[in-house]
C-alpha cells in the first residue's frame, strides 16, 4: 500500500463494516435456506439455477481477492511494524494457508474478520497513523468485493426469486424473505462502497449518516425497477432472457474495453475486472459521477416553463441598464427579476410591461418612442409564445389526439377540440409572424386578412403533421420518443448548419437552434427575404443591439410565445388528440377545441413571422393578408402533423416519447451543424438549439441565411412527410392488428380521406389556378372585361388564384360578356371575347375532370368494392360521374369547333355519338383501376407513377410549345389526362400514335383486370359479389365497343358531313376539314384561318391552343 494520508477511521466506519458483514452472513443464509426448499419440494433445475448464481459470485469474488493480496504482497510498505500483529493477512501468516482458504470460498469471509478486527482495534485504542490507514484501506477492498458479490449473486437471484413469484402465481414466506435480502443488500453495499470510495480519497469529505440514507434510497428506486423489469420480461419470455443478457453484456464489456481501464496489475485480472464491470452495468451505472450531471441537466431541459424562463431571463440580461417601463424598473431595482424568472413568472413580468407602455401609448399618441417599445416587448413575448407552442401545446395535442385513437372515441366534439388545438398553434405561428414584421421598420406590416391567410396556411401544414404523429403515437406509443428525438437532432443540425447568430452570448445560441428544431418538426415557419432572414441570424448581435443603444428595449415576447407554443401547446394538442383517439370519444366540441388549439399554434407562427419582418431596418413588412395567408399553411401544416402524432401515441403510447426524443435529438444534431450564433454566451447555444430541435419536430423554422432557403425547406418537407407517412403506417398496422377495437375508426377511411382526398381536391385546385394564373399573366395588358379589370386595378388577380378562386374569376368574365352580347346583338367582338373565355373554361374544365373527377371516381369505386357494398343506386352513382367526364370531353370538343371560324360547328347529334365514345371508353378504363386498387390499394401509385412518368416522356418527346411558360406543366397535365383517355398535342402521324396508345392502354387494362383476377380468385370468399369471368369479359367489349362507336363518328357523324374527304384528305381541301379530326392529320402551317379580331392577349393564346391540338 503507497504511503498516503486518509482520514481518520471513525466508529460509522466500524459499524458500516459490521451491518455489511451481517447483510453477507444474512444473505448466505438465506440463500441455502431458498436452495434447501427447493431441492425438499423436487425444484431441482431452481435448485441448480441458484446455487449456480452462488458458486459463480464466490468464485469471482475470491479471484478478485486474491488477485489483490497477491498484487499487495508485491509493494515494498504493503505492511507495517503496527499492523504485523493485528491483521489476520499479515505477513507472518503463510501464504499457502491463504491460497487454500480462497480455494475453499473462504478468502472473503477472511477479509471480513480481518476488517472487523482491524477496525475494532482501531477505534478501541483511538489509533492513528498507518494503523488507521490500513483499516480504510480494507473497508475499501471489503467494499469493492462486496459490491461485486451483490451484482454477481444479489441481483441475479432477486430477479429468479421475482421470475419464480411470477411464474408460479404463489410465493412462499422464503421467497419473500430471500427477496427482501436481496434487495437490501443491493442498496446497502452500492452504499457502503460509495461511503468507503470517499473515505479512500484524500481529497474528499466523508459521507454522513443523511447523504447515506439518501444514497441509499435513490439506488433503491432505481435497481428495483430495472430488476423488476427483468423478471418481467423473463416471466412472458424466458428463453430470451439469456440471449438478452448475454448481447447486452457483450455490449458493456466491450465499452469498458475501449474506455481503456487500468484498474487490475495484470492481464488476466483487468479481463476479469471489465467482464464484471459489464456485468454491473447490466442492472446499474457503475463510475465516479461525472455523467449524472449530463442526465440531470437533459431532464431538467424537458420543461417548457423552464424553457421560457430561461430564454426570457437571458434576454432580459441582455440590457438590464436599459429597460424603460415602469414595472421592470420596480423589479429591476428590488432584485426580483431573476426571483420571477426562477418562480417561472418571468413571462408574465413581459406582459405587464407591454401593458403597461401600450397604455401610455394610448393616452400619449403622439409618443414614438414608446410606441417601439411596445413594439419591442411585444416582439419578446409573440417569440416566447411560439417556442412555448412548439414545446408544449403541439406535443399535447399529438398525445390527446393519440389517446383519442387508441380509445377509439372519435366524435365529433373532440375533432373539433383537436382543430382548435391546431389553430391555437397555427395562430401562434401567424401572430408571430405578423409581430416580427410590425418590428421591422422598413417592412410593410401585416393586414388583418394577411394574419388570417398566414394562419390558414399554417394550420392546413400543422394539421396533417400532427396527425400523422398522433396516427403513429396511437399505434407505436413507445417509438415516439425515438422519432422526436433522431428528427430533433437532425433539424437541429440543420440549424446549426445554418451559423445562426441571434443570441448576444454564442454559448446560448444552441438554444435558439434547438427551438426552431423543436418547430421544424411539426410544420413550417416561412422567412420572405433574405434581409428578414439576415435580421434573423443577427438578431442579439447587431439590429438588435444598435435598438437597445437608443435607449429602446428589447422585443423579444413573440420569439418567447413561439418557442411556447411548439413546448408547450403542440405537445398538449397531441396529448389531447391521443387521449381522444384511445377513447373513442371524438365530440363536436372536442374538435372545435383541437382546431383552435392549432389554430392558436399557427397563428403565433404568424404573429413572429410578422413580428420579424417589422423588426428588420429593411424589406416591406407584412400586410395582414399576407399574415392570414403565413396562418393558414402553418395551420394546414401543423393539423397533420400533429394529428399523425397522436394517431400514433393512440395506438402505441409507449413508444411516443422513444420517437420523440431520437427525433428531436436528431434535429437538434442539425441546428448544431449549423452553427447558430443566437446567445450571448457560447454556453448557452445549445438551449436555443435544443429549442430549434422541438420546434423542428412539429414545424420549420429557419435559424441560418447560410445555404439555399428552398432547399433546406424542401429537404425538411420531405423529412417530415416520410417520418408522417411512416407514423400513418404504424398506425394504419397497429389499427389493422386490432381491428376489433378500431372499429369506429377505419385506416381505409381516415389516411385516404387526409392522403388521397385531399390530395386530389387541392392539387386539381391548384393545377387549374395554376393555369388560370398563367393565361391570365399572358394577356394582362389586354383583359376586356369589367370584372377582370378591376380586380387587376386593386391587384386581386394573383390573391384571387392563390386564395383558389381564380376560376371564378373566369367565370364572372364569362357572364359579363355574354350578357353584353346578348344586348348587343351587333357587337362582334363582344361575342368572341366570350368565346374566347368559353374556351379557357372548357381547357381548365378539362383538366379539372381528369386530375380531380376521375380519380375520385376510382377512390370511390376501390372502397365500395371493398366493402362489398355494390346496389342499383351505387351504380347509378357510378354511370352518372362516368357521364359528366364524358361530357366534360365532348363540351370541350365541341368549344374548340366553335372557336374556329372556318370550321363547322358540332351539331347536337355529333355531340352526343361524340360523348358516347368517350363514355364507352372511360368506363372500362376506370373500372379496371378501380378493380385493380380494390385488391393491391398499395400498388396503384406505383402505377399511375409509372405509367404517368412514361406518358409524360412521350409528351416531352413530341416538343410541344403551347405554353409561353412553363410548357413542363402542360405536359403533366396531357400525361395526365393520357392516363384515362387519348389526347392529340401534335401534327405528325397521329393515326400510328392513336393504335399505338390504344393498343398501349388496352394492355395495360388487360394487366390490371388479370391482376384483380388472381386477387379474387386467391379470397374466392371475400369476392363472391363479383364474378372475375362475367366482369371481364364485359368491360374489355364495352372498350371494344366504344372503340366501335368512335370509328363510326368518324364515318358517319362528323361534322363536314363529308366520310370520303374525312377519310382521305388532300392538299384541295385541307381548310374544310373538322377541326377534331384536321388537327389530327395535318401540319400546324397548313390550318387555315385568321381570326377576325387581332391575336392579341387571351385571343393568341386561346387561338394557338385550339389550332395546335384537339381532343
Amino acid at each position: 500500500m503507497n504511503c498516503m494520508t486518509f482520514p481518520k477511521y471513525s466508529s460509522l466506519d466500524l459499524f458500516f463494516t459490521v451491518i455489511g458483514v451481517c447483510t453477507y452472513l444474512f444473505d448466505i443464509g438465506s440463500d441455502l435456506w431458498v436452495a434447501k426448499v427447493f431441492y425438499v419440494h423436487g425444484e431441482f433445475m431452481w435448485f441448480g439455477v441458484l446455487v449456480g448464481f452462488m458458486l459463480m459470485s464466490s468464485l469471482v469474488v475470491q479471484l478478485f481477492s486474491w488477485f489483490w493480496l497477491t498484487y499487495d504482497r508485491d509493494l515494498k510498505d504493503f505492511i507495517t511494524e503496527p499492523t504485523g500483529s493485528v491483521v489476520l493477512l499479515s505477513e507472518a501468516k503463510s501464504v499457502k494457508l491463504l491460497l487454500v482458504l480462497h480455494v475453499f470460498q473462504l478468502g472473503f469471509f477472511i477479509r471480513h474478520i480481518s476488517a472487523i478486527w482491524q477496525g475494532f482495534h482501531v477505534w478501541w485504542k483511538g489509533g492513528f497513523g498507518s494503523e488507521s490507514d490500513y483499516a480504510v484501506y480494507l473497508t475499501h477492498d471489503l467494499s469493492m468485493l462486496r459490491l461485486i458479490e451483490t451484482f454477481c449473486e444479489s441481483a441475479p437471484q432477486l430477479t429468479l426469486m421475482m421470475y419464480i413469484m411470477l411464474r408460479s402465481n404463489h410465493a412462499r414466506l422464503v421467497q419473500y424473505i430471500s427477496v427482501v435480502a436481496s434487495t437490501t443488500s443491493i442498496a446497502w453495499m452500492v452504499v457502503d462502497y460509495h461511503r468507503a470510495l470517499r473515505s479512500f480519497l484524500p481529497d474528499k469529505d466523508k459521507q454522513n449518516w443523511l447523504s447515506s440514507v439518501v444514497y441509499f434510497f435513490w439506488n433503491l428506486f432505481l435497481i428495483g425497477p430495472r430488476v423488476a423489469t427483468v423478471a418481467l420480461f423473463a416471466s412472458v419470455l424466458p428463453c430470451y432472457i439469456t440471449a438478452h443478457f448475454l448481447c447486452l453484456w457483450l455490449v458493456f464489456a466491450i465499452w469498458a474495453c475501449i474506455q481503456g481501464t487500468d484498474f487490475m496489475d495484470s492481464l488476466a485480472g483487468e479481463c476479469l475486472y471489465r467482464a464484471t464491470v459489464g456485468l454491473i452495468w447490466y442492472f446499474s451505472w457503475f463510475n465516479d459521477g461525472a455523467y449524472v450531471y449530463m442526465a440531470v441537466l437533459i431532464f431538467l431541459l424537458l420543461g417548457s416553463s423552464v424553457f421560457l424562463q430561461v430564454f426570457s431571463w437571458l434576454w432580459y440580461s441582455d440590457y438590464l441598464g436599459h429597460i424603460e417601463t415602469k414595472v421592470e424598473k420596480f423589479a429591476d431595482r428590488h432584485l426580483l427579476i431573476k426571483p420571477f424568472h426562477f418562480l417561472q413568472l418571468g413571462v408574465y413580468l413581459r406582459y405587464a410591461g407591454v401593458i403597461e407602455i401600450s397604455t401610455t401609448h394610448f393616452v400619449h399618441r403622439t409618443n414614438s418612442f414608446t410606441e417601439g417599445v411596445a413594439v419591442y416587448l411585444n416582439h419578446d413575448l409573440q417569440m416566447l409564445r411560439l417556442f412555448e407552442t412548439f414545446s408544449e401545446s403541439t406535443p399535447q395535442l399529438i398525445l390527446m389526439m393519440s389517446i383519442i385513437l387508441q380509445r377509439g372515441e372519435l366524435e365529433l366534439i373532440t375533432g373539433l377540440k383537436i382543430l382548435t388545438s391546431a389553430a391555437a398553434i397555427a395562430s401562434s405561428v401567424a401572430m408571430y409572424h405578423r409581430s416580427m414584421r410590425a418590428f421591422l421598420p422598413k417592412k410593410r406590416k401585416m393586414s388583418w386578412f394577411s394574419t388570417g391567410v398566414y394562419f390558414l396556411w399554417n394550420l392546413l401544414l400543422i394539421i396533417p403533421r400532427v396527425t400523422a404523429l398522433a396516427l403513429f403515437c396511437s399505434v407505436l406509443p413507445c417509438f415516439i420518443i425515438a422519432h422526436f428525438l433522431s428528427l430533433w437532432m437532425l433539424l437541429v443540425l440543420v440549424a446549426w448548419r445554418h451559423k445562426t447568430s441571434y443570441m448576444e452570448h454564442p454559448g446560448w445560441e444552441w438554444l435558439f437552434r434547438a427551438a426552431v428544431g423543436l418547430i421544424w418538426y411539426a410544420g413550417v415557419i416561412e422567412t420572405s427575404t433574405m434581409d428578414l432572414l439576415h435580421r434573423i441570424s443577427n438578431f442579439r448581435n447587431g439590429v438588435r443591439h444598435s435598438i437597445r443603444e437608443d435607449g429602446k428595449l428589447k422585443y423579444d415576447f413573440l420569439m418567447l410565445r413561439l418557442i411556447e407554443a411548439f413546448s408547450e401547446n403542440v405537445p398538449q394538442l397531441t396529448l389531447i388528440l391521443s387521449r381522444i383517439l384511445q377513447r373513442g370519444e371524438l365530440e363536436l366540441i372536442t374538435g372545435l377545441k383541437i382546431l383552435t388549439t392549432a389554430a392558436a399554434i399557427a397563428f403565433n407562427v404568424a404573429l413572429y413571422h410578422q413580428g420579424m419582418h417589422v423588426s428588420g431596418s429593411k424589406g416591406c413588412k407584412m400586410s395582414w393578408m399576407s399574415t392570414m395567408i403565413y396562418f393558414l399553411w402553418n395551420l394546414l401544416l401543423i393539423i397533420p402533423r400533429v394529428t399523425a402524432l397522436a394517431l400514433f401515441c393512440s395506438v402505441l403510447p409507449c413508444y411516443i416519447i422513444a420517437h420523440f426524443l431520437s427525433l428531436w435529438m436528431l434535429l437538434v444534431l442539425v441546428v448544431w451543424s449549423q452553427k447558430t450564433d443566437h446567445m450571448k454566451s457560447p454556453g448557452w447555444e445549445w438551449l436555443f438549439r435544443a429549442a430549434v430541435g422541438l420546434i423542428w419536430y412539429f414545424s420549420w423554422f429557419n435559424v441560418s441565411k447560410k445555404g439555399s432557403l428552398k432547399v433546406k425547406m424542401a429537404i425538411y418537407c420531405s423529412l417530415m412527410a416520410l417520418d408522417t407517412m411512416l407514423l400513418l403506417g404504424f398506425w394504419c398496422w397497429k389499427v389493422f392488428e386490432y381491428a376489433g377495437c378500431w372499429s369506429s375508426l377505419n385506416p381505409y377511411v381516415v389516411i385516404p380521406t387526409l392522403l388521397v382526398l385531399i390530395f386530389l381536391l387541392l392539387g386539381s385546385s391548384v393545377l387549374l389556378q395554376v393555369f388560370s394564373w398563367i393565361w391570365y399573366s399572358d394577356s394582362l395588358e389586354h383583359l376586356e372585361t369589367t370584372v377582370e379589370k378591376l380586380a387587376k386595378k386593386h391587384l386581386l388577380i394573383k390573391p384571387f388564384h392563390f386564395l383558389q378562386l381564380g376560376v371564378y374569376l373566369r367565370y364572372a368574365g364569362v357572364i359579363e360578356t355574354s350578357t353584353k352580347d346578348l344586348l348587343h346583338q351587333t357587337n362582334s367582338f363582344t361575342e368572341g371575347m366570350a368565346m374566347h373565355l368559353n374556351q379557357d373554361f372548357q381547357m381548365v374544365r378539362l383538366f379539372e375532370t381528369f386530375s380531380e373527377s376521375a380519380p375520385q371516381l376510382i377512390l370511390m369505386m376501390s372502397i365500395i368494392l371493398q366493402r362489398r357494398e355494390l346496389e342499383l343506386i351505387t351504380g347509378i352513382k357510378f354511370l352518372t360521374s362516368a357521364a359528366a367526364i364524358a361530357s366534360s370531353v365532348a363540351l370541350y370538343h365541341r368549344s374548340m369547333r366553335s372557336y374556329l371560324p372556318e370550321k363547322c360547328k358540332m351539331r347536337w347529334i355529333s355531340t352526343g355519338v361524340y360523348f358516347l365514345w368517350n363514355f364507352l371508353l372511360i368506363i372500362p378504363r376506370v373500372t379496371a383501376l378501380a378493380l385493380f386498387c380494390s385488391v393491391l390499394p398499395c400498388f396503384i401509385i406505383a402505377h399511375f407513377l409509372s405509367l404517368w412518368m412514361l406518358l409524360v416522356l412521350v409528351v416531352w418527346r413530341q416538343k410541344t410549345n403551347y405554353m409561353e411558360h412553363c410548357e413542363w406543366l402542360f405536359s403533366a397535365a396531357v400525361g395526365l389526362i393520357w392516363y384515362f383517355s387519348w389526347f392529340s398535342v401534335t401534327k405528325k402521324s397521329i393515326k400510328l400514335k392513336m393504335v399505338l396508345y390504344y393498343s398501349l392502354i388496352t394492355l395495360d387494362t388487360m394487366i390490371l383486370l388479370g391482376l384483380w383476377c388472381w386477387k379474387v380468385v386467391e379470397y374466392a370468399d371475400c369476392w363472391s359479389s363479383l364474378n372475375p369471368y362475367v366482369v371481364i369479359p364485359t368491360l374489355l367489349g364495352v372498350y371494344g365497343i366504344g372503340i366501335s362507336v368512335k370509328i363510326i363518328y368518324y364515318r358517319w357523324f362528323h361534322p363536314n358531313c363529308d366520310a370520303e374527304k374525312t377519310a382521305q384528305p388532300t392538299e384541295k381541301v385541307k381548310y374544310r376539314r373538322a377541326a377534331s379530326y384536321a388537327l389530327d392529320l395535318d401540319p400546324l402551317e397548313d390550318v387555315a384561318a385568321a381570326p377576325a379580331q387581332p391575336l392579341t392577349g387571351v385571343l393568341k393564346r386561346s387561338k394557338t391552343i385550339a389550332a395546335n391540338f384537339y381532343f
